[in-house]
């Protein structure tokens, strides 16, 4: 009874625009232009009440010619009736049926010609940008001629590219084989101590009884003499922890943004750094916005070549197949790129940064950077990479880190500059933190990569105890970055590199044309 009554509406309504309205030219214009306005439809048939949006919540349908924006008005619709035999298409954008009017003509609502029907089908064109080949959701995110979108990049993927960035157990390496400078560094992040918080503050966390403070002991609190902070800083320290406890709580609650999350973390790392025990010799560096470059340090991805997955020595577990669908692109490769949040860097001294100047005027501008980026960071040495990401279904900051560090490995290798330290990094996922190990390998196939190490719990900022282990992992992964690497890179860098580039003679005019020796002495 209810579809009667409606198809009946219908054939009165359209009766009714017949007698008051003159035919209107189908054209692109407002939808409020092409159709007749409800005052004069409401005139026209002496009952204002049926449409008045005040009286009657159901507006009467109209046939609109505007692209992407067609209604029906088909007496044929059904809204039970399956898909593909309703009245009208169940999508409402291009691929609609119906014969579009020619500029110009008129087609009066009373015609049911001019509606669209089974009759008149004219398949409309694809719209600009579309593509018409038929693929499904699978193959569309793993072939290589689509473009690499971010959600398409996993360790997988990374794994075939050159320089390759491998998943490693560090469980099952014969670790007594692994030199010493990669041990130092992963007897560092490998631990979780729970001895972490300082003992001065155990009178003033026994005397603040809140939520924050469950779950503590005695055992928690590190002596006098194994602390590792200022005591002067103590105080100011306990407020950031307590301050970021609170701060993280609030996020998961409201379930922030990572904009939220990112603010959050930097501000509390910015101030973590005032509270550094030794004097401070290093920065905390935002780069968002610091791409690797040149283009030639991008991690390069196959096409058309199948690599083997090596994750032990000796062992291939399986091979994956990059091979192309295009017979012309193959042997070709597509770089993958990305940028990470922070960094941890060195400052350099006032004589270091003028020694760098002086050699970066010896070779090609593209390649005037100590790090793998071109910006405003490019003469500071970044021994800690960080990237944060909002705790969530698909959320990957690895992906990231391993690109970032594969970049750092091409700069080291096209200046030939030490590679034999690991690069430490950690990955942020709303209150977890996790610590990896980048180290540089070379596989049995004599090509040079990097094997990810972790992750490994470094803590959590959902209660205090978790929170102070971070402070206390972060504090030895800085102490590691200022003494070992910083040792390692005057050395390799500042004493051997940039030394041999700078012209003792006095009065010499340097080296100019990118390498070419100018021999002329004023």
């Amino acid at each position: 009874m209810e579809d009667q009554g409606e198809a009946a509406d219908i054939a009165r309504w359209r009766d009714d625009v017949a007698r008051a309205v003159q035919p209107f030219t189908a054209v692109k214009q407002k939808p409020s232009h092409q159709r007749p306005t409800r005052p004069a439809l409401a005139a026209a048939s002496g009952n204002p009440q049926r449409y008045d949006f005040r009286c009657n919540s159901k507006a009467p349908l109209t046939y609109n010619y505007t692209r992407n924006k067609k209604m029906t008005s088909d007496d044929n619709y059904d809204p039970k009736a399956p898909p593909e035999k309703r009245g009208r298409s169940a999508n409402r954008g291009s691929n609609r049926k119906g014969k579009q009017p020619a500029k110009g003509k008129s087609i009066p609502l009373n015609d049911k010609a001019g509606s669209p029907s089974k009759q008149s089908v004219v398949q409309s064109s694809p719209q600009k940008g579309t593509s018409t080949t038929t693929r499904s959701r699978s193959q569309a995110s793993r072939t290589f001629e689509s473009p690499l979108a971010p959600r398409n990049v996993d360790m997988t993927y990374l794994a075939s590219c050159s320089p390759y960035v491998k998943r490693t157990d560090p469980k099952v390496v014969d670790l007594s084989k692994i030199p010493a400078e990669i041990m130092d560094l992963y007897l560092i992040i490998h631990r979780m101590p729970y001895v972490v918080i300082p003992e001065a503050l155990k009178q003033q966390y026994r005397q603040q009884p809140s939520a924050l403070t469950q779950g503590l002991s005695d055992q928690n609190f590190l002596p006098v003499k194994d602390t590792p902070y200022r005591p002067d800083k103590l105080a100011y320290l306990k407020t950031l922890v307590d301050q970021i406890v609170r701060e993280a709580r609030f996020n998961t609650h409201m379930n922030a943004i990572e904009k939220q999350w990112g603010g959050t973390v930097f501000s509390w790392l910015s101030g973590y750094l005032m509270s550094w025990p030794f004097e401070q010799s290093f920065r905390l560096l935002n780069v968002e916005q610091c791409s690797i470059a040149p283009n030639d340090l991008h991690t390069k991805m196959p096409n058309g070549t199948a690599l083997p997955y090596e994750t032990l020595p000796g062992t291939i577990t399986k091979e994956i197949d990059c091979a192309s669908t295009d017979g012309k692109k193959a042997g070709k490769t597509k770089d993958v790129t990305r940028m990470i949040d922070w960094s941890l860097a060195l400052i350099l001294s006032q004589d270091d940064e003028n020694m760098l100047e002086k050699a970066f005027e010896t070779i090609n501008p593209n390649e005037c950077s100590v790090n793998q980026s071109l910006s405003y960071i490019k003469h500071s040495p970044i021994f800690l990479d960080v990237e944060l990401k909002k705790s969530q279904p698909g959320s990957n900051p690895e992906v990231a880190l391993a690109i970032w560090a594969s970049g750092a490995l091409q700069k080291k290798i096209r200046h030939d500059w030490d590679t034999s330290l690991p690069m430490p990094a950690i990955a942020i996922e709303g209150n977890t933190w996790s610590a990896y190990m980048f180290v540089p390998w070379t596989d049995r196939y004599n090509v040079r990569g990097l094997r990810m190490w972790g992750p490994f719990p470094m803590g959590s900022t959902t209660t205090l105890l978790r929170t102070w282990q971070i402070v206390f992992q972060l504090n030895a992964l800085i102490e590691w970055g200022t003494t070992t690497y910083s040792k390692r890179f005057q050395k390799t860098v500042m004493e051997g590199w940039a030394q041999e580039r700078v012209p003792d003679i006095e009065g010499h005019s340097g080296m100019s044309g990118y390498g070419i020796q100018d021999l002329s002495v004023n």
